[in-house]
């Protein structure tokens, strides 16, 4: 039986940073771990804090290459981090 070819195509994404915020902030450890989707994550703690952040992306011109640059797109994106330990294993993890 005779194997069909892929025929490979390389991609890559580019665009062009109109506008980036970085937040980073404190909150009570007991705040976090309200929002946190499971008991084994726990907020990480620094002289009684838990750090958080979210970055806000706003991107322009966002093309598939090696396609032609008809057609174009905008993104705002926003993303959100926050200082925590993994138990699951049993032993703490950042």
């Amino acid at each position: 039986m005779k194997r069909k070819r892929r025929f490979y195509i390389p991609r890559s994404i580019k665009a062009k940073m109109v506008e980036r915020y970085i937040f980073n902030f404190r909150m009570k450890p007991e705040t976090l771990q309200k929002h946190l989707p499971s008991d084994y994550l726990k907020p990480q703690v620094i002289n009684g804090w838990s750090v958080m952040s979210f970055c806000i992306l706003n991107l322009d011109k966002i093309m598939l290459a090696p396609l032609p640059p008809i057609i174009r797109f905008k993104t705002l994106s926003c993303a959100y981090r926050a200082g925590i330990f993994d138990y699951s294993g049993g032993k703490p993890e950042p």
